[in-house]
């Protein structure tokens, strides 16, 4: 009777929210177990689909109704209702706002983008210290557990399905674990683990051998994405020594999987301690755990609870007297803060994994912007690497072994100065996934500045190369451009051709005797950041022969007239390079993708290399080196889950892409060192170096 009148509520509120949206076609967004009880009770609508996530999803029919795309949706339904817990529609809703359809939320009320004042938020005004003072005042105290004291390592908790069925469809074949472990948890009020998988075996006719085996993969999975949050955690052991301390949790695994999962992140509880709804059959919800808590726990005794959710740690435990504390989850404080949407285009488990990594970084302290109010504020250069460039670095060196493999590459050549600290990084990814088909890895050293002067042979050569942009005066021009010093600057450079072959000459000697010692392959291919590609193909005119080449971004169309003799690769944004965040945020990446030394210009008649005089960004290069520990940091965080978990690599470039957007967004403040190191030059078009941040 609980259990009917628990989903029968949800069911009058949708009929009452939605009273006079009988005429139109509904979607339904959300493959969950409130969309099964809504489709399972609801009459006299007319629901003609449902939307999610998963793109894998979308053809196939879940309870009856087909997963539907954007164009289809847009096509057969009039509106769209996120149709899930009230803690994830502003995240789907950034997921779907493009979409030409009202969408309404479960509650009635029509979805909109709204104006966020991040700094003005009240939570912000709380602090470690204010919690611990309030523990302190209490006789008893309790905490929620998941996403307060622990957190799983992915940005949807229902990723965790979709891991275990990935898991599983590599033993037993193709299958719907997911949909059915969802839809399973709307059988039973408040049901245990095992009483799930009892629901999951009547749906679903698997096997007592399967469903032992799932029931294990998903208790496996759960326990190697469990990470503690710390400052919450700190916390509840000060309070276990001198509080009488309770962990009190709405969950469908028992106390003895809940004390397991905390002592293997590192938080000691007290098994007879532990509260949870599917032991006692009763929940925070609906306030019947807390009647029993204040009964039989509380017992006029001072108390505090402190939680995450807003009706079952927050509304619900103050009806029976307990004073509250809501901390945020990592989820809210990313939504409420600069980060706002980072996890709304999280699609894939592996996504969501990368996601969780950087979120957790950032917002596992659950006061984190109790000073910044709501900005990312490093506390070294290290994090700062970890944040901003940790997915993207991690993302294409993914990308770029694949590519290797698959088009049998023997030979990276990363080109100087961006690929310097590519090089590193992706030596990095290499020895972390162990892998034995890696190409051989040679920094080469070059510039648009060597290559241009090399590859000119003609006087057709000399009015291509003078025709890049120049900012300077016209003696530095042709210094910087021909390597030649002039009487009168205001002349043509053809006036000098006779000067500029020369000199064209005896560079190209040089630069193909020093190309020489680095035993270039025949299937090498060259690794740049972007766009166009002008090194690579300047590269190919010296050594008179096509490349193959591989970028974060790369413009693919007919506007780069490289494409011509050259075949490109862009990790980011496909055939629109250009319109990568990468490559919109291209003076910060331009920046930190240099090499401690100048610009090169040449190659001497003795052999040694001719660079520029170091600029700022060199000068500061330490900031960099460190920058790329911190991306080195985030591709083990990543491996580690991913490994533990058994998740498979997808790629997860549009996610990556959008993230880093999202962070240039004024979401960081940059530190002290960041300042001074950051510098944009480009001494083709120029002597001049800008300071990235003001």
């Amino acid at each position: 009777m609980e259990l009917k009148s628990k989903f029968d509520y949800e069911v009058e509120a949708f009929e009452k929210a939605f009273a006079d949206k009988k005429d139109k076609r509904i979607a339904l967004y959300g493959t969950g177990r409130m969309t099964a009880t809504l489709l399972e009770r609801l009459k006299g609508f007319d629901i003609v689909g449902v939307l999610d996530k998963s793109v894998d999803l979308v053809g196939s029919y879940v309870f009856g109704k087909e997963v539907l795309d954007q164009k289809k949706a847009e096509t057969v339904a009039d509106i769209i209702v996120i149709n899930t817990s009230g803690a994830y529609w502003e995240t789907i809703y950034q997921r779907i706002a493009d979409y030409k359809i009202p969408i309404y939320y479960r509650n009635g009320e029509l979805a909109c983008k709204k104006a966020m004042d991040f700094e003005s938020n009240e939570y912000w005004q709380k602090n470690a210290d204010d919690l611990r003072a309030k523990i302190s005042e209490s006789d008893v105290v309790s905490f929620d557990v998941f996403d307060t004291l622990v957190v799983r390592r992915v940005s949807d908790n229902m990723d965790v399905f979709r891991i275990v069925e990935g898991k599983l469809c590599s033993k037993y074949g193709d299958l719907n674990y997911a949909q059915i472990r969802k839809q399973s948890a709307s059988v039973k009020a408040n049901p245990t683990l095992d009483e799930i998988y009892d629901a999951i075996k009547d749906l679903s006719g698997w096997s007592d051998e399967f469903i032992n085996c799932a029931k294990q993969e998903e208790i496996d999975t759960e326990k190697a994405l469990i990470t503690a949050r710390t400052v919450v955690a700190d916390l509840y052991r000060e309070a276990t020594k001198s509080k009488d301390v309770y962990l009190v949790s709405d969950m469908y695994f028992p106390k003895e999987i809940i004390y397991d999962f905390l002592t293997t992140v590192g938080v000691p509880a007290d098994i007879n301690h532990i509260i949870v709804s599917c032991d006692y059959k009763k929940n925070k919800q609906d306030g019947s755990l807390w009647e029993f808590y204040s009964k039989e726990i509380m017992k006029g005794r001072k108390a505090l609870h402190i939680g995450d959710d807003v009706n079952g740690d927050v509304v619900m435990p103050a009806r029976f007297g307990i004073k509250t504390y809501e901390v945020w989850s990592e989820a809210k404080l990313a939504e409420n803060s600069y980060l706002r949407g980072i996890t709304a285009f999280a699609n894939s488990p592996f996504e969501s994994i990368l996601c969780s990594t950087l979120t957790n970084k950032i917002c596992n302290d659950s006061f984190c912007f109790h000073k910044s109010k709501g900005k990312i504020v490093f506390s070294n250069e290290r994090e700062a690497g970890y944040v901003l460039l940790g997915a993207i670095g991690y993302v294409f060196c993914a990308w770029l072994l694949e590519q290797a493999v698959k088009d049998n590459v023997a030979q990276l050549l990363f080109l100087a100065r961006d690929g310097y600290l590519l090089k590193k990084l992706f030596s990095a990814y290499c020895d972390l996934v162990g892998a034995k088909n890696a190409p051989e890895l040679v920094y080469l050293e070059t510039s648009r500045r060597a290559v241009l002067t090399a590859s000119i042979r003609t006087k057709d050569d000399i009015a291509e190369v003078a025709d890049f942009p120049y900012n300077g005066t016209r003696k530095d021009f042709f210094y910087d451009r021909f390597g030649i010093e002039v009487s009168d600057a205001e002349k043509e450079p053809l006036f000098y051709a006779d000067e500029i072959l020369k000199e064209a000459e005896r560079e190209r000697k040089n630069y193909l005797r020093y190309l020489e010692t680095l035993n270039i392959k025949d299937d090498c291919a060259v690794i740049d950041t972007m766009l166009y590609g002008t090194v690579q193909y300047y590269l190919g005119k010296v050594l008179r022969r096509n490349f193959l080449g591989y970028y974060l971004c790369v413009r693919l169309d007919s506007a780069n007239r490289y494409l011509v003799s050259n075949k490109m690769k862009g990790c980011f944004c496909g055939e629109h390079g250009e319109q990568s965040n990468i490559c919109k945020n291209n003076v910060f990446s331009d920046s930190f993708f240099t090499a401690p030394n100048g610009m090169m210009e040449c190659v001497c008649d003795d052999g040694t290399i001719k660079y520029k005089l170091n600029g700022k960004s060199q000068e500061n290069f330490a900031v960099r080196e460190n920058m790329l520990d911190g991306i080195i940091d985030f591709m083990k965080d990543v491996e580690a889950v991913r490994k533990a978990s058994g998740v498979s690599y997808t790629d997860s470039s549009g996610w990556a892409d959008k993230a880093f957007g999202i962070l240039m967004k004024g979401a960081f403040e940059p530190t002290a060192k960041m300042k001074k190191a950051f510098y944009y030059d480009n001494g083709i078009a120029g002597r001049m170096e800008s300071a990235i941040f003001e």
